[in-house]
């Protein structure tokens, strides 16, 4: 296999053929943790190629089988599955309770997500959505509008070296996976933001009850303003300014606090192609978003025009908006298509969502984890590979203390320390993780 692999081609198309829908009951079972093994090989394959600029196989054999529509069915069921069935079966977790199990499901959604952002890149991807794309674009909307409501997740630099370097924070086992949970959905809203910024980019080819869903019905626009006022992607901690990549938090001191984050980058583009480019003449104007939209007035300074020229041609079109009104579109006749995948598992499960979780506890979060011990080393060799580590731009760092590391987990192997004193310290938060991938009780 080449070094830069981590599914040949030949292994890459049966794993594709084979995905399929799972119904929100069957969560968890041995045939879910088989496909989401398969879903995050196919994910690293897809990143490996479209980092080294080669032949995307990955994107090719979704879009020939069509899985894509199965991708997005997926990420959907996924989510409503942590809406609905999560919270009742974090109830009955005592704080011996295995966590693993939980993360893998959660964790899911960030790889589908993941998978979905980059092969959504290219234009023949997103029309191959088509018959989802309502439902897609519902998916993203609702991410941000929660991201919009609660803010982000700002980890800073929690592990900095501070006073509280070494010491280990008490947290109950539920507390523990809500915050992975709350640190997950950070990730995938910033990553439904560039999907949804994809989807705008090619509505040509789309259909337009996308089209009208993003503008009229979801006033994606007006969403866009308000995540540029309040951006999710800036936080303070410990008076100092953090900066949010896509990837992870970073200093923002000096001239590093006006440049323009990568997030940052995909609102302003997606504000471009819908009110310069794309589809403005199909946009319902009236006071209110009128005013709104005025509001990017102000914002549109020499800092941002020097990085993005392109935004002049927005800050023209504002100009223009402030003086003149807007004419109406014009009326057309549109069969109006509306997202199915939702609605129709919360209409079949309704009232039931508690027997669900009832019958999940029981049949796949028993005290056996054989089935996650499994996915938890096949994954583990994934990552083991020394060929990804080409594709991290920086050097993996000390879970503890946030440092660049050289040295991993002797038993694991998956762990990062930059010492020994940090390895110590750890063990005891690490300990069920190494254990579940490695078979049993011991030591590092």
């Amino acid at each position: 296999m080449d070094k830069n692999q981590v599914l040949l081609a030949p292994e890459a198309e049966a794993y594709v053929e084979s995905l399929s829908i799972f119904d929100v009951t069957e969560i968890g079972s041995p045939r879910w943790l088989q496909q989401h093994e398969y879903v995050e090989k196919l994910n690293m394959q897809a990143m490996c190629n479209a980092l080294q600029n080669e032949d995307e196989f990955i994107k090719e054999f979704l879009i020939t089988y069509e899985k894509l529509n199965v991708l997005v069915a997926d990420l959907i069921i996924i989510d409503l599955w942590k809406a609905k069935v999560f919270p009742k079966l974090l109830k009955n977790l005592n704080e011996n309770g295995q966590t693993f199990p939980f993360y893998f499901i959660l964790y899911h959604e960030l790889t589908v997500v993941n998978l979905l952002e980059t092969v959504l890149y290219h234009q023949n991807s997103c029309e191959a959505v088509s018959e989802v794309s309502l439902d897609l674009i519902d998916y993203c909307y609702n991410k941000l509008t929660k991201l919009q409501s609660i803010g982000h997740y700002c980890e800073g630099k929690e592990n900095d070296a501070s006073k509280d370097k070494y010491k280990e924070v008490n947290t109950t086992t539920s507390e523990e996976l809500m915050k992975q949970n709350k640190k997950i959905d950070f990730m995938v809203a910033l990553k439904s933001l560039t999907i949804l910024r994809f989807m705008i980019e090619n509505l040509e080819v789309i259909s337009l009850s996308a089209t009208k869903r993003i503008l009229n019905d979801l006033d994606v626009p007006i969403l866009f303003v308000h995540l540029l006022e309040n951006p999710p992607w800036l936080c303070t901690h410990m008076k100092q300014h953090m900066k949010h990549d896509g990837t992870e938090w970073r200093p923002a001191a000096g001239e590093e606090f006006y440049k323009i984050s990568k997030v940052e980058g995909q609102v302003w583009i997606g504000l471009f192609q819908l009110l310069v480019t794309k589809v403005r003449n199909n946009y319902e104007f009236n006071s209110y978003r009128k005013s709104t939209l005025l509001k990017l007035r102000p914002m549109l300074n020499d800092f941002i025009l020097d990085q993005m020229p392109v935004l002049i041609e927005l800050q023209r079109f504002l100009d223009q908006l402030s003086i003149f009104e807007p004419e109406p579109p014009k009326s057309a006749l549109i069969i109006e298509q509306l997202p199915e995948i939702k609605n129709t598992y919360l209409q079949k499960y309704r009232g039931k969502w508690a027997n669900i979780a009832k019958d999940q506890e029981s049949k796949y979060f028993s005290s056996s984890s054989e089935n996650f011990q499994k996915l938890a080393k096949n994954l583990s060799e994934i990552y083991s590979f020394e060929n990804l580590e080409n594709f991290i731009e920086e050097p993996a760092k000390c879970a503890l203390c946030g440092e660049p590391s050289t040295k991993k987990c002797s038993r694991c192997h998956n762990e990062w320390y930059c010492r020994r004193e940090c390895q110590v310290n750890h063990w005891q938060k690490h300990k069920k993780a190494c254990d579940l991938i490695c078979g049993g009780a011991g030591s590092s």
